[in-house]
This record gives C-alpha cells, structure tokens and sequence, in this order.
C-alpha cells in the first residue's frame, strides 16, 4: 500500500500542475478543459506569469464579470462563486479559490472576464484547475484497488503454494509408507 501511495502521489504533483492554465485578465482566452466535471477559477493574487510580477487586492476580482461558453457555441456553463475552501502557496506563489463552474464534456471553451466599464487595468492572473480532491480520489482509488488487488494474487498465490506442498508431503508420506 506505501508503494500505491507513493505513485499516487508522484501522479498528484504532475498531474496538479500538468491541468493547470493561467491567464490575465480582464480579456478573453481559449481554455482547453481535458474532461467533463467541476473546475476552480483561483484568483493568484501573488505571483508572476509571462515575466510580470503581480500583487493585487484579493477583493479585486469580485469587480469584474465573467462568461463562459464553448468554443462550438453548445455549451454555456454557469460561473458562480466557489464554496471550495481552498489555496495554494507555491513558493511566491499564492492564491484562492473564487470561482467554479462545470462542463459536461471536454474540450475548447472562451473565457471572459470584463470590468463593467470596459477598463483595461488593473491586471490579475486567473488559475483554472479541478477541485484538488478530485486530482488526490481518483490516483488514489485507482492505484489502491491495483494495490489489493497484488496483494489478493499473492495471498491466493502462497494459498495454493502452501496446499500443493502439503499435498505432496502427503503423498510422499504415503509413497515412503508402502
């Protein structure tokens, strides 16, 4: 089971990072969203992307509006402010769950994030990721149930083993006895 954890935990810290996109806003950006199901908008409201720092108001976000839809028009999920309790702090990198939203399949969606009076300034950086639970259940559960499942195979492995001796013995016994 260590071993399960140890993969599944290799697994977590590329794949958290791997599903991760950041952009600036306000504007509009493509998102490349790999599966259906819940995602977080964070608010980064310290860290740096494309070679610019950013340090703003962790309020700040809630000053502009934000629109989601597919990239084919079929879909228009709903962004609505998070319940998720959660935040990250990555070296000088920190931010806060704002925002979530759901997709019923994968795929290219538009993003759009506006101040209402259509200004330009100031910048803050969005981070778009699956809830963190669902990145740590899901490696979890897969390696586990592989985990007993190994365990299950060798325990039935040494049953057999031990029977097909103790078989023998008999016979040998026996064999020895006539």
């Amino acid at each position: 089971m260590a071993i399960c954890f140890g993969v599944a935990l290799i697994c977590l810290l590329f794949g958290i990072w791997k599903s991760t996109q950041r952009v600036v806003a306000p504007g509009i950006h493509e998102l490349e969203l790999p599966s259906a199901g819940k995602y977080l908008i964070f608010h980064e409201y310290q860290g740096a992307l494309a070679g610019k720092a950013f340090r703003t108001d962790k309020h700040l976000v809630w000053d502009l509006d934000f629109h989601l839809q597919a990239a084919d028009g079929t879909e228009q999920p709903v962004v609505s402010r998070s319940e998720a309790n959660e935040y990250y702090r990555w070296g000088n990198t920190n931010g806060i769950a704002v925002l979530e939203f759901s997709v019923t399949k994968p795929g290219k969606f538009l993003l759009t994030a506006r101040y209402p009076d259509e200004r330009k300034t100031p910048e803050i950086v969005l981070r778009i990721k699956r809830p963190l639970l669902t990145q740590i259940l899901f490696p979890l559960i897969v390696l586990n149930v592989i985990g007993i499942l190994v365990i299950a195979l060798c325990a039935g492995l040494l049953w057999r083993t031990f029977f097909k001796r103790r078989a023998a013995k008999k016979q040998m016994g026996l064999t020895v006895a006539i």
